[in-house]
């Protein structure tokens, strides 16, 4: 064929920016297009933190060049840039080969059924490359005895053809997809069916025009298919050549007997590509025998296996060791199967070494040890990646993790190992990765590049969440997969005892350690999961026109340096290892404190401490004390596995009956010893360093699930409302230790705000920029700080470009509890741009209104109808609009208001004297909540607190109904203020203040009676399983809240009402 296609100068905008300006002259002489430099330095520099003038300044300066050199690079022409760069482009030469000289070649049969019709447009390049594995497959046997060979001649090719389907399916999907339906668009394919049609685009790439004229519109995905290619043979060349070499070696140092036979197959990619697009292999022999096949240093892996030996000798845990055979850069590891466990004894011993394996793991600073990193081979847990021991700390001086104290404590503790069960929300489930925790059933953290309508001509590309894998990690029971919750003791009792097998040999296995000084380990700066998401992003089409665009992307790695500055040293070398399809890999060794990039680059003092040198200090500081600490986080953090929130799985306990009546006055003094109590708890468990404290606990991971975390930013279970708690609570009993604790908590999450506020993307009075704006309109008008105030106002310019993509809508998360934060704040500080910006909320929830058969509602929840209640329903939204009204005069918003009533009433069970919780209603069976958040109470609350601006013949009747339904049912579910007894307590005592209709005596002894509960129980969180939660909403936080709220209710708002201070301030 006419081979002028591949001299064009278009191929040239492949050139990555760092080729680019190597080969830049001094100055920029040439013409460019300056509109276009302008537009896309304009894109490049709208990404974060690149618009900010520092950072980019320093991103010029790492590249070595100006900006004014940088704008001639974003409008230079294709032809001035191929006339500079000067030789020819060696991966072009490669595909001109492929095409022009060639045999046409089917390697369709081959791929999956998504992507074997696209491949059609590169067999060419794939017929190459297998053409030159051939040849050097031929010159490895050429001085070699056939019968010496570990493989066979006749099948190793399609051996090692079988794992590269997976590398091409992501990378030409996204742009074959488009260019299919732009043929479909233009009218250029033939048939009747959708996949006659899809034929006929596969017809259009087998001529070769086709598929050139494709690859040279998208001359980034030619480059990167060549690189694949290349690397697909020269690894599995490499892969042959290490396998024969090793071969008699293998044989003897494993200790096999019998006929191993010649391979069979290899697994490639088990694990993430580096160093070239290296990774584990597993290699199975016709025998059915396996061995792993490690392409990096093993002197770690090896050293470990020592060191298991060692405390074998000193204790009867008998950990399993691996066999290993270290060739230097690469080696080979003994195959762990998994195996079942045949008695309750064998698993009890699983867990117990499993425990064991944490307490060293964290002694010598271990991380990443993940789900994929553990083998349940029957009664032993066996770790298969060893190669992020001694991990050093990068020091980011003012970041939040290096200056908060309850997230350094999570830092050094054994959380970072990897082990323990850590669920992160994803999609709209939670994924656990963890080695305990991890369960390949759930979704991984990974999105896939897929195909919808593959095989038709309407193929588009999707992203799914990828399953974690095959279960390796977890073991069984005659078969059955175990639930590690039932073993928490186990796991505990073998942490422990390790731990102090460690410390009481501290100097032997100090000094043992001085053999890992020299071996290579890896370093974790950021999560891999965000190189991997990069990578397949970077295969868009309309990034694989111009590098530039390509690179454009790649620098979303800039994102954590505002917080992590040490990242921006790695920058270029992380990108230079995306170029090649790697995920970036860091490594060091223990005995220092340099980094080394995957190019050689070595970046200097990195670390202010070797991993050595912080092991040496960990082991120094393990005692009694410490080993209380972190058989917290053990427990804790296992007890999250049975954290699982469900649809009517409630809490309840078997309230006490007080049977003498208090006066007010001891009413008063028992709630506020009930108060100060939860006060000291909250002291006690403070995580303090300098003027800042943290709290470190459960936490709700925004799906069904639990995580141990540091409290974050959020009023409804963060530090911002236990400092409010704290703070009303040193305020009524006049004791300043509440105070300052309350304000060291705040500076912690300004530092955080400071640092971490552009995540915050919700408007919400409890989740969202409204809960921060209420906790300082509160703290400063109570401490008489207008600087608190003056920043409260500061944060409402954070609103309107929120505003305008809220879809929460409701009290907690978006507009309408927006609204009632503002209502408190303008009560305080007045200002005419505190009423637009509660304007622009109020309109952004009459335009998401849906006309509902009664009335107005409005879904807040994905997936669900709109619904009822007080803090995600119409209760909510209802007595946000009506407020809005009253301050602002707007009758729209009272009508909105009146609509939304009106569909709550439509909704209204006589029978019950409920609303539903249409959250939960499946083949229409109802679900009744009994809490300020859904159900009677709520709505009852929300009702209240609108008679000022809105009544009518039933509201009254409505509220009566609620409070009925309140003391009837809604006492003895749990303590806390969202669904539990101390938020109905609110609803009653705002009853009693408002109408003057519950009696304080009732109130009193209710209060009373969840008291003597507490004495019996202890707090009774709104979590599963009775774990004690911290914040405001659903933890201890919330109940002194409450009760603060009943011993002193002229001096402490209503935080569930989004009441604004009593206290006024000059401002």
């Amino acid at each position: 064929m006419d081979r002028q296609a591949f001299q064009g100068e278009s191929w040239y905008r492949a050139i990555a920016l760092r080729e680019r300006i190597a080969s830049l002259g001094a100055g920029c002489k040439d013409e460019f297009d300056g509109e276009l430099a302008e537009r896309r330095l304009q894109r490049w520099r709208s990404q974060y933190p690149l618009t900010k003038d520092t950072f980019f300044d320093t991103k010029l300066a790492l590249e070595g060049i100006t900006e004014a050199e940088f704008r001639y690079l974003l409008g230079e022409p294709v032809s001035t840039l191929a006339k500079r760069h000067g030789k020819p482009l060696s991966w072009l030469e490669e595909l001109d080969r492929a095409f022009t000289m060639g045999d046409r070649v089917s390697v369709a049969e081959q791929y999956r059924a998504e992507a074997e019709g696209f491949t059609i447009a590169i067999a060419p390049l794939v017929a190459q490359g297998k053409n030159r594995l051939h040849q050097g497959i031929a010159a490895l046997v050429k001085d070699r005895k056939t019968s010496s060979l570990p493989f066979d001649r006749t099948t190793i090719e399609s051996i090692l053809l079988a794992f590269l389907p997976d590398r091409f399916f992501w990378m030409l999907n996204p742009t074959m997809a488009l260019e299919l339906n732009a043929a479909r668009l233009q009218g250029l394919l033939t048939g009747e069916t959708p996949q006659q049609r899809f034929q006929s685009f596969l017809q259009r790439l087998q001529a070769p025009e086709t598929a050139i004229a494709i690859l040279q519109e998208y001359p980034v995905l030619a480059q990167q298919l060549v690189i694949c290619i290349n690397i697909w043979v020269d690894l599995s060349l490499e892969f042959l050549q290490r396998l024969c070499d090793d071969w008699e070696t293998i044989i003897s140092h494993f200790g096999h007997k019998i006929e191993l036979g010649v391979l069979a197959e290899v697994k490639a990619g088990a694990g993430d590509a580096h160093n070239g697009g290296r990774s584990v292999a597993i290699a199975k022999f016709s025998s059915g025998w396996q061995i792993a096949y490690k392409p990096k240093p093993l002197a770690v892996d090896a050293h470990f296996q020592e060191l298991l030996i060692l405390l074998n000798t000193k204790s009867e845990i008998n950990f399993r060791t691996l066999q290993i055979l270290d060739r230097g850069d690469y080696g080979w590891v003994e195959f762990a199967h998994t195996s079942s466990c045949e008695t309750p004894a064998a698993v009890e011993r699983f867990y117990q070494r499993l425990g064991g394996l944490l307490a060293l793991l964290h002694a010598i600073q271990g991380t990443d040890f993940h789900a994929e990193n553990l083998i349940a081979a029957g009664e032993h847990p066996v770790l298969i990646d060893l190669e992020s021991l001694f991990h050093p700390h990068p020091v980011a001086p003012n970041s939040p993790n290096s200056v908060l104290p309850a997230r350094r404590e999570m830092g050094k503790s054994v959380l970072r190992v990897g082990l323990l069960p850590q669920p992160q929300a994803i999609a709209k489930d939670a994924v656990d990765v963890s080695a305990i925790g991890g369960n390949p059933e759930r979704l991984g953290m990974g999105r896939k590049i897929g195909l919808k309508a593959s095989n038709t001509d309407e193929a588009k590309v999707s992203r799914q969440a990828t399953a974690i894998g095959e279960n390796q990690n977890q073991p069984r029971l005659q078969g059955e997969l175990v639930n590690a919750l039932a073993y928490s003791k186990a796991i505990a009792t073998g942490f422990a005892a390790t731990y102090r097998l460690i410390v009481k040999h501290r100097e032997e296995f100090s000094h043992f350690l001085d053999r890992f000084a020299t071996d290579e380990v890896r370093v974790f700066l950021r999560e891999t999961r965000s190189y991997g998401l990069l990578l397949q992003e970077s295969f868009h089409p309309n990034l694989l026109r111009d590098a530039l665009d390509r690179d454009r992307l790649f620098d979303k790695l800039w994102v954590e340096v505002p917080a992590l500055p040490y990242l921006e040293r790695v920058i270029p070398a992380e990108r230079e290892a995306l170029w090649q399809g790697d995920i970036p890999k860091l490594t060091t060794y223990p005995n220092s404190r340099h980094l080394w990039a995957s190019n050689g680059e070595c970046f200097r003092d990195f670390f202010d401490k070797s991993g050595l040198e912080l092991v040496q200090q960990r082991l120094q500081a393990m005692n009694e004390a410490d080993l209380e600490r972190q058989l917290w986080f053990v427990r804790t953090s296992l007890t999250t596995l049975g954290m699982v929130v469900e649809p009517g799985n409630s809490l309840s306990y078997a309230m006490p009956k007080v049977e003498t009546i208090a006066d007010d006055r001891a009413a008063e003094l028992a709630c506020l010893q009930a108060a100060s109590a939860i006060g000291d708890r909250l002291a006690f468990l403070a995580v303090r360093a300098g003027d800042l404290a943290g709290w470190i606990g459960p936490v709700f991971t925004g799906t069904r699930h639990w995580a141990v975390s540091p409290l974050g930013w959020d009023l409804w279970d963060g530090i911002p409302g236990v400092a409010l708690f704290l703070a009303y609570l040193g305020a009524v009993t006049k004791q300043d230790r509440y105070r300052e604790l309350a304000q060291a908590g705040m500076r912690s999450v300004l530092h955080q705000v400071e640092y971490e506020g552009r995540l915050i993307s919700s408007i919400g009075a409890f989740n969202g920029w409204a809960g921060l704006i209420y906790t300082l309109t509160h703290l400063g008008s109570l401490w008489q700080q207008p600087e608190m105030l003056y920043m409260a106002v500061e944060w409402v310019e954070r609103l309107p470009a929120l505003i305008s993509k809220d879809e929460q809508l409701d009290i907690i998360g978006g507009a309408a509890g927006c609204i009632g934060a503002l209502v408190s704040l303008y009560s305080c500080v007045g200002g005419d741009r505190i009423k637009t910006v509660a304007l622009q909320c109020g309109d952004r929830i009459l335009e998401k209104a849906e006309n509902m058969t009664k009335g107005l509602g409005w879904r807040t929840i994905p997936g669900c109808q709109p619904l009822t209640g007080f803090s995600h329903g119409a209760a909510g939204i209802a007595w946000a609009l009506l407020e809005l009204a009253a301050l602002t005069g707007a009758e729209r918003f009272h009508s909105a208001a009146v609509g939304a009533i009106a569909y709550e009433r439509s909704l209204f069970s006589e029978k019950v004297k409920n609303w539903p919780d249409l959250r939960f209603e499946r083949d229409r069976t109802q679900f009744f909540s009994l809490g300020w958040s859904h159900g009677a109470p709520g709505i009852g609350f929300g009702r209240l607190h609108s008679l000022r601006h809105f009544q009518d013949g039933e509201i009254l009747a409505e509220i009566e109904a609620a409070r009925e339904t309140a003391i009837a049912r809604g006492f003895g579910n749990n303590h806390s203020l969202c669904n539990g007894d101390l938020g109905n307590l609110e609803f009653l005592n705002c009853d009693r203040q408002i109408l003057n209709t519950s009696g304080r005596s009732e109130i009193n002894n209710i209060a009373l009676n969840a008291i003597e509960s507490i004495a019996q129980y202890g707090w009774i969180c709104d979590v599963p399983q009775r774990v004690e939660n911290l914040g405001l909403m659903t933890g201890i936080a919330g109940i002194g809240y409450g009760f603060l709220r009943l011993a002193a209710p002229n001096i402490v708002p209503s935080v569930l009402a989004i009441a604004p201070p009593y206290r006024k301030i000059s401002y």
